[in-house]
Order: C-alpha cells, then sequence, then structure tokens
C-alpha cells in the first residue's frame, strides 16, 4: 500500500501543520514546537521509498521533487520503540504483524 501523506515539499507540510492547528486547537501548541523544530520527527523502520510509482501518483511526485524536501530528524533509538521492531522481526519471519490495527482489506 502506497501512502503519500508525508511525501510533499516542506512548503505543503509546513501548510498542513497550520490548517490542522485551526482543525485542532487542543494540537496547536504540539504543532508549533514541531513547525520551530524545522525537521518531521522520525519514525522507526521507515525508509526511503526507492520503486516505481503508481502511473497516477508519477507526475505529482515529479512535480513535488523541484522544491526542496523538509528534513527529517536523525534516527534514534527509544525504548518504546522496541516494540515496533519486535513487531517487525516477528512479520518478516511469520508474514503476520501482530497487534496491528489495520482498516482496510487486502484484495
Amino acid at each position: 500500500m502506497f501512502h503519500y501523506g508525508w511525501a510533499r515539499p516542506a512548503r505543503a507540510i509546513r501548510e498542513k501543520f497550520e490548517f490542522t492547528k485551526r482543525m485542532y486547537p487542543g494540537a496547536a501548541e504540539r504543532l508549533d514546537r514541531e513547525l520551530r523544530r524545522g525537521t518531521l520527527a522520525w519514525i522507526p523502520l521507515l525508509r526511503p521509498f526507492t520503486g516505481d510509482h503508481p502511473a497516477v501518483a508519477k507526475a505529482w511526485i515529479a512535480a513535488c521533487a523541484q522544491e526542496p524536501p523538509i528534513e527529517i530528524e536523525p534516527a534514534r533509538f527509544r525504548l518504546a520503540d522496541l516494540r515496533y521492531y519486535v513487531s517487525h522481526w516477528i512479520e518478516r519471519l511469520t508474514g503476520a504483524r501482530p497487534f496491528e490495527f489495520r482498516n482496510y482489506e487486502l484484495v
């Protein structure tokens, strides 16, 4: 499954944060901290996409590539992230990802 929610230029991500602050005022303080930081939070196990994009996304990705990307903070291991690594390891061994919420069906 492809998810392009964060595959945007820095300008678009800042606009998304500003919109989210208006939509969810309770999250404004956290979003302001993230905007001041100037980088996106690092997410465990997330890797750059190296495959071919679907035909419907190719033109959009090419247009986004013209703008500078937003920086991602350096990777750091936190004990709380251990569950992601264990779940990933189990999935690689068995093909099943335990405890994952899926709001979709594989077709």
